[in-house]
């Protein structure tokens, strides 16, 4: 069964080549690009994050999953010296407000491309 794509993007399957939309593809091409540069290191795609709060793992009801946040990008930035969490967003739909809220929460900031 085909993969469906996220809110109005086209399926990354056959013209992404992998990724959820055009602007998520385009983006880890400059990424690749800054990492073999040296801007970068360690370029990870499609990270996920469990989702918890007070080390209280956060689960949908009624299937009990852990819910989770999946990170379009992950990276050490070189200049910056730290860790980037990256997410390449077309639109900001309410179910990832309230991720980024969480992911807030645990200490993480997402970077929106």
């Amino acid at each position: 069964m085909p993969r469906r794509a996220k809110g109005r993007s086209r399926s990354g399957v056959a013209r992404y080549r992998g990724y959820d939309s055009k602007r998520e593809h385009n983006r880890a091409q400059e990424l690749e690009l800054l990492e073999a540069g040296g801007v970068i290191r360690d370029l990870r795609k499609q990270v996920r994050f469990p989702l918890e709060l007070g080390g209280i793992e956060i689960r949908y009801v009624p299937s009990g999953r852990q819910a989770s946040y999946v990170a379009d990008f992950v990276y050490f930035d070189t200049t910056l010296g730290c860790e980037v969490i990256e997410d390449s967003k077309g639109q900001r739909t309410e179910m990832y407000k309230i991720k980024q809220a969480i992911m807030h929460a645990m200490g993480y900031t997402i970077t929106e491309t």
